[in-house]
């Protein structure tokens, strides 16, 4: 195998591993509430084996954040977040959710679209969201590697036909200077056309 294609390879290997830790974490949050069944007021309370960043701690006031954070072979530590809130635009396929409960809209100030804050269940079913996603993302870069060989060779092949097509029709020889072959390679390689 190529030097390039085993970069390639290691690549799509980091993150397959990275994905899959990233949806064991997930996995592993856990969401408590009293003993009569009610959230506490805090959201942060209320989940273990994550980090709840609530919007006390934020400059924009409606930025909450729940994070894992895991060892990848890829970073080292590093951290997945789903956003416990999202923006309201009346077109928008949550905005449903607004009208539902509109006790956690909260306004973001002169000239801002107000905001939808997450509660307990809108969070949970966003971690559930968030690991159907992961899984599918990790379903792809399987099957990435599994065709990464393959298609970096059949790419390769047809780059040096290619190249071997363009020296025969430019009359680039290898002896003598050719500025047609070498104008039309930096123009296609550099032009970004492709």
């Amino acid at each position: 195998m190529d030097r390039y294609c085993e970069e390639i390879t290691e690549d799509l290997r980091k993150k397959i591993d990275s994905t899959e830790k990233f949806i064991e974490a997930w996995k592993k949050v856990e969401f408590v509430t009293k003993k009569d069944g009610s959230p506490y007021a805090s959201l942060g309370r209320n989940i273990r084996n994550a980090h709840f960043f609530s919007e006390n701690y934020s400059i924009k006031g409606v930025d909450n954040k729940l994070s894992v954070y895991t060892y990848t072979s890829k970073y080292g530590y590093e951290s997945d977040d789903i956003y416990c809130y999202h923006t309201l635009q009346r077109n928008e396929r949550n905005y449903q959710k607004a009208i539902d409960k509109p006790y956690n809209v909260k306004s973001r100030g002169y000239c801002l679209n107000d905001a939808y804050v997450f509660d307990l269940e809108d969070i949970k079913e966003a971690v559930s969201y968030r690991i159907e996603y992961l899984t599918n993302l990790l379903k792809g870069y399987r099957e990435q590697l599994s065709l990464t060989e393959n298609a970096y060779n059949n790419f390769l092949k047809g780059y040096e036909t290619l190249i071997e097509n363009l020296r025969k029709d430019s009359g680039c020889d290898g002896k003598n200077s050719n500025d047609l072959y070498y104008r039309i390679m930096r123009e296609v390689t550099e032009s970004h056309r492709f």
